[in-house]
């Protein structure tokens, strides 16, 4: 499989600390024996090279960014590469006794980088105390890199409060100096071009100081420059800031003034990230994240000092190594694009991470009875001011270091495991897929594991409690002082969920409280009331993405979802009440092991003839199938659907206005229950072929071919030519216009006619039964939605066919617009010609434009009739509408809209006078 390769991109010391370890992390997992093949597909972020003398190196594929004195003893290029210094070729000629050159003192390396540059085999059996001598993210590094890889920022310096690197607008500015811009996108440029197939970039950045508006805006530049790659940006957030350390009042004060400089910095990197990114995964160790990062997160087992970048950037970056797994894997086809796409769903820019470090599986267990005993959710979220819920959502979940032959005992020592449900699951994957299914409601869940843990080295932070045994299981018998930890399982989740509104929520109140003119760090570089106020009015649209006021709407299923089909897990954890059952069919309905629909008295969930009552329906499911639902038949799933919508059932928790809303949306997104070839199969076109047409006969009524018709356009199916439509469909139609089925039907006549418009198929021999004057005028008397599809028809008609438009003589659907129009091609006036024409590029409102000299635009005329207004309100135009007039009123010409019921009243001269002295006053 060809290597698809990912750039990834580092700015700040926070980003640079999650950095470190996550490098750290994949060396750590390296294989170099023949025999141990590893899962994953290193080359995706790293890359060979060679050095001056000729050695094979293997380094990330990175840029980071970061402010002088970050390095400590690291060399600015590296010492991989040996990069020979330039300072004889540029010295100046001074005399020597006018000139005083100082050299800053070399720090003196830590013993770890001692070791590790002198005796490497030896580090794993010394002890370092880390937490007291790891003070920057260069102090923590195992990973050797490329010279490109570092560039330092030295305009401003690592710690330097009087000059601080604190606003948002100073990183914005800093990526507009030619010296640091140009000399950056060359390095990416140069990195992406020795790829193959680059597939996208990781973008790490800290968002609580200036790195967050230079992030940014190198994301925008990615936008622009790469558009067509994904950009996975990870704004990631301290749980602990120096300042809080305050001993006076005036100290205080200063930390609550940088709090509230990091919010707005925040705020402001949110709306940027949104606008150009593909996708937004916050990540913080602390509970909110905002003003005050709140109290940590608690890990089960893991006791991490949060006041400590080392140990917060350790579990952050673990995350980070797990959630991205599985695109990076060897025998996987999924990409970053693929990711993106699955959680941006409905501009969701922003996903939630959640964490479980370490996975709590017991030394000598099982799988199945590790789930069967969970108690709670299985992750934890990381993202700031967000609880992950269970119910409607999009996930990505992965879970690592969970052998195969741990999944459950043989059935000959099975016992109690026999009896349980999952049970028949044969691999990690579809049990940990059942779980979710059995766990979650109306969710589609994407699961990806591997074998082998998260394997740990020095100098990862040894924060495990001694329950955490040398495997990373949980044992009942403490660990060795001497005994260091090999590796540990670890879940990791990425999370698209409505829960993301209330963080956004959160922000924006915080934010809102600023008043920004009294931050004079924003005001002097750029950034102004008006401009914050819009990027705080940005914040709540997009909070507005994360609002259920529908139940699925459009959802895009994952590849693989739902596998393990909708059988209880365990009763103890969903009852089996009404509601869920009702509920779990519908996730049955997604189910690829649906059994074919073959033998059933009733062929389509549509057709109506068999009524059932809902409680003798639900009793049937319960005393038949128990919690073994997934032995359902097609036919049951039709019958109780069906026997449902007759009953318009209600409850509290559920009801099924809401599942068809389900059923109707996700058939537009070609779910598998209800794709191209399951419609074929419900109303097929052999049994249309044999239906008798008997007035009095149920077989196939014409409302279902409309449906039939409607499900087939919905879902753009192409697979049926002319000829099927004109020797089965149409001619079936017209067996039913002479047996007089269609008398009281015209909307039915009317719709299906549009349907097979939209098919691409013109049925001629269908239009003089479906547009003669007396349907057409029964149609535009109602109130109804035919209306407005038979004014679609007739527009269709008009671009697609005109002289058929024109044989039938039907007016258009506008008759106060077409009339208007026509008027104003008789008076004699500087504004010489009109057309009829989109002013609004993508809003489909068609206006008229005058033109002076035929040339030169001068004036719009818009008409307020019924097609552009709200019913029964006259004259108010309706949101699309109001949103033209909006645009067309900054525009430099002038405006002049006439009320529909005007056009009616007045007579053909006085309308055009009308005109004429409008247009004459405006122009």
């Amino acid at each position: 499989m060809t290597t698809r390769e990912i750039c990834t991109l580092q700015f700040g010391h926070y980003s640079n600390f999650i950095g470190a370890h996550w490098w750290n992390l994949q060396e750590f997992s390296f294989s170099f024996t023949p025999e141990d093949h590893s899962e994953i597909n290193n080359s995706v972020l790293y890359r060979e090279g060679q050095t001056l003398q000729g050695h094979s190196t293997y380094t990330p594929r990175l840029l980071l960014a970061d402010l002088k004195g970050s390095l400590n003893s690291l060399a600015e290029h590296g010492e991989l590469y040996d990069i020979p210094s330039s300072s004889k070729s540029t010295e100046i000629p001074w005399h020597d006794d006018l000139v005083e050159v100082k050299e800053n003192d070399k720090i003196a390396k830590s013993e770890f980088m001692k070791d590790l540059d002198s005796e490497p085999s030896k580090i794993e059996k010394k002890k370092y105390n880390f937490e007291d001598t790891v003070k920057v993210w260069s102090d923590c590094l195992y990973t050797r890199f490329h010279p490109k890889t570092i560039n330092i920022i030295r305009e401003y310096e690592h710690n330097n409060h009087n000059k601080g690197f604190d606003v948002f607008t100073q990183g914005k500015e800093l990526w507009q100096t030619q010296q640091f811009q140009d000399d950056f996108v060359d390095k990416i440029r140069n990195f992406a071009e020795e790829c193959n197939n680059i597939q996208g970039f990781h973008v790490v950045l800290d968002v609580n100081n200036g790195f967050s508006g230079l992030g940014c805006d190198c994301i925008e530049y990615l936008h622009d420059e790469y558009d067509k790659k994904s950009v996975l940006a990870i704004p990631v957030i301290p749980s602990y800031y120096n300042d809080y350390s305050y001993e006076t009042d005036l100290e205080q004060r200063r930390s609550q003034i940088n709090d509230s400089l990091r919010v707005i910095n925040i705020t402001s990197s949110f709306v940027d990230l949104a606008e150009h990114s593909s996708l937004v995964v916050p990540l913080c160790t602390s509970k909110n994240g905002w003003r005050q990062p709140g109290a940590k997160r608690e890990f089960n087992h893991v006791l991490y000092n949060d006041k400590l970048m080392y140990h917060t950037s350790a579990i952050l970056a673990s995350a980070l190594d797990t959630f991205t797994l599985r695109y990076r894997l060897r025998t996987s086809y999924y990409t970053l694009n693929d990711l993106c796409a699955d959680l941006n769903l409905h501009n969701r820019k922003l996903a939630a991470a959640s964490l479980c470090l370490p996975f709590s599986f017991n030394e000598g267990a099982d799988f199945i009875e590790c789930l069967d005993n969970w108690n709670g959710p299985l992750s934890k979220s990381i993202t700031p001011n967000c609880t992950i819920g269970t119910d409607q959502m999009m996930q990505l979940i992965t879970l690592r270091g969970i052998p195969e032959d741990r999944l459950k005992r043989p059935s000959n020592k099975a016992g109690a495991q026999k009896d349980m449900p999952a049970y028949d699951c044969k691999d990690i994957n579809e049990m940990l897929m059942f779980y979710m299914s059995c766990t979650t409601f109306g969710t589609a869940t994407n699961v990806t594991n591997i074998s082998k843990g998260l394997a740990l080295k020095k100098p990862y932070p040894n924060f495990f409690d001694d329950r955490v045994g040398v495997t990373g299981n949980i044992s009942a018998v403490p660990r060795k002082e001497n005994e260091s930890i090999q590796s540990i399982p670890i879940l990791a989740g990425l999370h698209s969920c409505s829960e993301i509104s209330g963080t956004i929520e959160s922000l924006h109140k915080e934010a809102k409280k600023l008043n920004i003119e009294r931050f004079p760090q924003f005001i002097s570089t750029g950034l102004e009331k008006d401009a914050y106020k819009e990027c705080l009015d940005k914040l709540l649209d997009l909070k507005e993405c994360y609002e259920d006021n529908y139940v699925l709407c459009g959802f895009k299923a994952l590849k693989q979802r739902y596998k393990a089909g909708i059988r209880l897990y365990s009763e103890k954890i969903v009852p089996l009440d009404e509601s869920t059952v009702i509920g779990r069919i519908v996730l049955f309905m997604n189910n690829k092991y649906i059994e074919p629909n073959t033998n059933s008295k009733v062929n389509c969930e549509l057709k109506t003839d068999t009524k059932y009552s809902t409680s003798s329906v639900i009793d049937k499911f319960k005393s038949s199938n128990a919690n073994h639902i997934s032995n359902l038949k097609s036919d049951d799933i039709e019958d109780l659907l069906r026997t449902l919508k007759y009953e318009h059932y209600m409850s509290k928790e559920y009801h099924f206005k809401r599942l068809m809303k389900i059923i109707d949306a996700e058939c537009c997104t070609r779910l598998d229950y209800l794709d191209s070839t399951t419609i074929l199969r419900i109303l097929s076109l052999k049994q249309l072929k044999t239906s008798k047409i008997d007035a009095e006969d149920g077989n196939v009524r014409v409302k279902d071919i409309r449906r039939f018709l409607w499900a087939l356009s919905t879902l753009g199916y192409k697979d049926i030519n002319s000829d099927i439509f004109s020797n089965v469909i149409a001619a079936n139609m017209l067996e039913r216009i002479k047996a007089r089925q269609y008398e009281k039907e015209t909307e039915e006549l009317i719709n299906s006619v549009l349907y097979m418009w939209i098919l691409n198929y013109q049925p001629m021999e269908l239009i003089p039964y479906a547009l003669n004057e007396a349907n057409i005028e029964n149609v535009r008397e109602i109130k109804s939605r035919t209306k407005q599809r038979l004014n679609l028809l007739l527009m269709c008609i008009f671009f697609e066919n005109k002289k058929l438009f024109r044989e039938f003589n039907v007016k258009a659907q506008r008759c106060q617009f077409q009339n208007t129009e026509q008027q104003l091609e008789e008076p004699q006036m500087a504004v010489n010609k009109f057309e009829i024409s989109y002013e609004i590029p993508h809003l489909p409102i068609c206006g008229i434009t005058g033109y002076s000299k035929k040339v030169y635009k001068t004036v719009f005329v818009e008409v307020l009739d019924d097609y552009v207004c709200v019913k029964n309100y006259n004259n108010m135009p309706s949101g699309p509408m109001q949103l033209k007039l909006r645009i067309l009123r900054e525009m430099d010409n002038a405006l002049i809209t006439i009320p529909g019921h005007l056009v009616d009243e007045l007579s053909q001269k006085d309308l055009q006078e009308y005109l004429k002295t409008e247009i004459e006053l405006l122009c």
